[in-house]
């Protein structure tokens, strides 16, 4: 078979990472943007509170999922144990949240896309009480988002200094990999997804509530590991 054949070649195969697609554009701001950025000391990074949305489907995969198969059977046997359904449009939910190394946010949860009417409240009675949950104060906290037209918008960006929000300025654009709290959303929708069993969206908002809570209980080696490896993250756009 072929993947003998390679094994005796001593080829290995591997599962292509996902990065952006960025333009010379986007890689000139991603690299002043990791230079600026490379210095801090660390504990710059301990006072940073990453955020993003991110929707949450009624009927998500649990990523990379395996099945065992006895010696002798065969590998193309079609059954539940050797597939996962899937759905073409399933309903989700749409979250806004954020975490820093003193644990994660509260939960937001957004009423369809979020402009930036929707993206001030979510600063308001979201980002701002998060920092109080932290044992932070705005003026030693910076807020690290995106630049979505929601959230640079003149309206929010005007409320954004009413509030007394620091922000990471210059974001570069499409550079999800640099903000760890994509990891965070990962490891939440995985167990979302072993754990949301009815399919109704009641269930998807309780479950969600639920294991986000547990992050902070269970995984505080996790939130302080993600948020001290952005001189890392920022390193590999210099390096490469």
């Amino acid at each position: 078979s072929i993947s003998r054949e390679l094994k005796i070649r001593g080829i290995k195969v591997m599962k292509k990472a996902r990065r952006p697609l960025l333009t010379k554009r986007m890689m000139k701001q991603r690299l002043a943007f990791a230079l600026r950025n490379r210095n801090h000391p660390i504990d710059f990074w301990d006072k940073v509170v990453f955020t993003d949305e991110t929707p949450i489907k009624t009927f998500a995969q649990v990523p990379n999922e395996h099945a065992f198969i006895r010696p002798g059977t065969d590998e193309n046997t079609v059954n539940e144990k050797t597939t996962s359904p899937t759905v073409k449009h399933p309903d989700y939910i749409l979250i806004w949240s954020g975490f820093s190394i003193k644990g994660t946010g509260l939960i937001y949860w957004c009423d369809g896309k979020v402009d930036s009417k929707q993206y001030i409240d979510i600063i308001k009675t979201a980002y701002v009480p998060s920092v109080e949950q932290f044992g932070l104060s705005l003026d030693d906290s910076i807020m690290l988002h995106d630049h979505a037209p929601a959230h640079t918008s003149k309206a929010s960006t005007t409320a954004i200094k009413e509030f007394g929000v620091n922000v990471i300025e210059d974001w570069p654009g499409n550079s999800p990999d640099l903000n760890p709290i994509k990891n965070l959303w990962s490891v939440l929708k995985t167990n979302v997804a072993l754990n949301f069993h009815s399919g109704t969206l009641q269930e998807l908002y309780d479950v969600i509530g639920n294991e986000w809570a547990k992050i902070e209980m269970w995984h505080t080696d996790m939130l302080q590991n993600l948020a001290r490896s952005m001189p890392e993250r920022l390193q590999k756009v210099i390096d490469r």
